[in-house]
């Protein structure tokens, strides 16, 4: 009998698009105003689109992997690479030497090499590394990593450089944060350390990417009765492993395991050397909430990840924050009806390391004096936030400077 995650592996592989999607995930599902579109601006191919949803045309995408690495959500997911396979080929390379590259095929090809490292991984774009799997090899043990983007300026896909240079930027700005710094380079920032001798010496090359098969090379594989099951299960099974999601428009909350893996790198790196730091690249941000709060939990019930949570009871409510959860997305900013939320990139440092979440909000609940609906009773008359806005709504109505008064003002207010 055929086995099902074999089945699942070689169609995951097919050739068709190399993009898996979960446009589900998306933030522009989870609301109106979320406005990310980073995903089509930095496509270089224009393969990206969003009418209703997020979709990809199969015929243009070149899985370079921008988008795969510039949503926050991870939306997108390529076929012929993860980040557990990324970093276990890193950390192979390890017993070449404590100095890695990273490589283009092309720079490979071309023989471009000049760190004197001797592992280098080869991608198909330099713009497919993280700043999780950077941090992830100097845990396991890599002294220097250099990614070799001396030819970049010249690809086809323009908005490599763009996300290489921001991905190199927030690993050392995390690494600074632990004493670190010094470990990750870039050929075009630091031509200085280079050597001439590099392209000659002996290097172990690593692949990282599987390649993808055709049909034909699918059904060969598997023989001809496996082949015939196959033809059985394709149809139902396509659809679960090729989906582009359901059609739910509110957006569950998941951490991205690209977060999830850094939060537990990060906390390998030992202490932090200094007590605060911007991240603002990384993507995270601090939430501060101010006494205007009506304790309505829209907040948490619409972020994406999970940093941000309430927690109510009838006489009560509680708001916790992760800081290193957050991606600074905004999307708590924009439903918050009492403009009560304010993000802050300057992070504790600490928060990075103590990963326990926070209390921002605790605050007993009472019934709203005009509609009872619970809110924080922060006064002699409790008010919701749904009532709040309609009085401050009357009362900018009634200014003199409207020059609306009697039935002209009850039209507007009703």
């Amino acid at each position: 009998m055929l086995e099902s995650t074999m089945l699942t592996q070689m169609l995951s592989r097919l050739d068709d698009c190399p993009i898996i999607l979960s446009v589900e995930r998306c933030l522009n599902r989870c609301h109106k105003d979320a406005g990310c579109h980073r995903c089509i601006d930095l496509c270089p191919k224009q393969a990206i689109s969003q009418l209703e949803d997020i979709a990809v045309d199969s015929e243009n995408c070149v899985a370079c992997g921008l988008c795969w690495r510039v949503c926050p959500t991870e939306v997108f997911a390529l076929k012929s690479v993860d980040d557990r396979r990324l970093l276990a080929q890193l950390c192979s390379l390890l017993s070449q030497g404590k100095c890695l590259e990273v490589a283009c095929s092309r720079a490979v090809k071309a023989k471009a090499l000049r760190s004197n490292c001797q592992g280098v991984l080869e991608l198909t774009c330099l713009g497919q590394l993280s700043s999780a799997l950077l941090i992830g090899s100097i845990v396991a043990g890599a002294e220097a990593i250099w990614l070799n983007d001396s030819l970049c300026h010249e690809c086809e896909l323009g908005g490599n450089l763009t996300v290489i240079k921001e991905t190199v930027t927030t690993t050392q700005n995390l690494l600074r944060v632990f004493g670190r710094e010094q470990s990750v380079f870039s050929y075009r920032d630091s031509t200085g350390l280079l050597s001439d001798e590099g392209a000659s010496r002996a290097t172990m090359k690593v692949r990282a990417e599987e390649p993808l098969l055709s049909r034909r090379e699918v059904f060969h594989s598997l023989g001809s009765r496996a082949a015939h099951k196959l033809t059985e299960m394709t149809s139902n099974l396509m659809e679960d492993i090729l989906s582009t999601g359901t059609t739910a428009r509110k957006l569950e909350q998941r951490l991205p395991a690209q977060r999830l893996l850094l939060a537990r790198l990060l906390l390998k790196l030992g202490e932090p050397s200094m007590d605060s730091s911007n991240l603002a690249r990384l993507p995270v941000a601090e939430v501060k909430i101010s006494e205007q709060c009506s304790a309505c939990g829209l907040c948490s019930k619409f972020c994406p990840t999970g940093a941000l949570k309430g927690e109510a009871s009838d006489d009560d409510i509680r708001l916790t924050f992760t800081t290193i959860y957050c991606i600074a997305c905004g999307i708590c900013r924009k439903v918050c009806p009492s403009d009560a939320i304010k993000l802050s990139y300057e992070i504790d440092t600490t928060r990075l390391i103590d990963q326990e979440s926070k209390v921002l909000l605790y605050c007993e609940l009472a019934p709203c004096t005009i509609c009872g609906a619970s809110c924080a009773s922060d006064g002699p008359e409790p008010l919701c936030f749904v009532c709040r806005k309609k009085i401050e709504r009357q009362e900018a109505l009634s200014s003199p400077s409207l020059g609306l008064a009697g039935p002209d003002r009850d039209r507007f207010t009703s």
